[in-house]
């Protein structure tokens, strides 16, 4: 995965995104719906982010109702950037 390739999440139904600012009431505020695809802007790579998991990367991605934040592993490639 890289920087410009489409994606969708995983999941069957809609999903709500972290817009990645520090106000929490603002937290997860983003819906993401099965449907619609987004468009990979950025990474930041968690060595740790939790006991069950190893190193991942927490992808900033462009969604129709915004900016947000998902991990990796929830995500599907839909389409590449060429080289």
């Amino acid at each position: 995965m890289k920087v410009g390739d489409l994606v969708k999440h995983r999941y069957k139904d809609m999903i709500w995104l972290d817009p990645g600012d520090d106000d929490p009431e603002k937290d997860f505020v983003l819906e993401w719906k099965n449907n619609q695809v987004g468009t990979v802007l950025g990474f930041t790579l968690y060595d740790d982010p939790g006991p069950d998991f190893g190193p991942e990367n927490y992808v900033k991605v462009l969604i129709p109702s915004g900016i947000g934040w998902i991990w990796e592993s929830q995500l599907q490639i839909m389409g590449t950037v060429p080289k």
